[in-house]
């Protein structure tokens, strides 16, 4: 079975340093406020109690999301954690035919996997302040539209393109 016909548990899973904590939350508000079902580890707290964490992370990065959305920065290179969620991501993106991984770079630290040949947005050049200004007092920014129609027969791909429009407006 491909990506397009995989019914996932997340549409989006977040992988971040606690030092983009903040970005991360608002990512994940604004998506759930729009009826994406994202992995964030804050919103799955009470599920996670008690799990093997290596290799439930494992799972969710490589198996259970359709997308990945990567915040990468010297402190997302340096922790264990994330790089076992960058592993486990890379796993799946090697079997792929299609974008899974969405990096979001912090500053131009290299990542072992994540070769300069993909693209990825750089957040430094876009205003800190637009990072949560698109949902804020419950706002819905037009990008998130197609994000809606993640469910529908053009779900993988809108989402993926909302994704990516949301990232290269500035959002993040």
């Amino acid at each position: 079975m491909g990506t397009v016909d995989t019914i996932f548990e997340y549409d989006v899973a977040i992988s971040f340093a606690s030092e983009q904590r903040t970005e991360a939350e608002a990512i994940a508000q604004c998506l759930r406020s729009a009826g994406v079902s994202v992995f964030y580890d804050a919103y799955e707290e009470a599920a996670l109690w008690g799990k093997n964490l290596y290799d439930h992370l494992a799972t969710v990065y490589q198996h259970q999301a359709r997308y990945c959305l990567m915040l990468v920065s010297a402190a997302y290179a340096a922790k264990v954690w994330t790089t076992h969620e960058r592993q486990s991501a890379q796993a799946r993106a090697l079997t792929e035919k299609t974008e899974y991984i969405l990096p979001v770079r912090y500053d131009d630290t290299p990542i072992p996997g994540l070769l300069p040949t993909m693209q990825s947005w750089r957040s430094w050049r876009a205003s800190p302040s637009r990072s949560v200004s698109g949902c804020q007092n419950g706002s819905r920014p037009a990008w998130i539209e197609p994000v809606l129609r993640a469910g529908t027969s053009e779900g993988p791909s809108s989402l993926w393109i909302a994704l990516k429009s949301w990232i290269f407006m500035g959002w993040v």
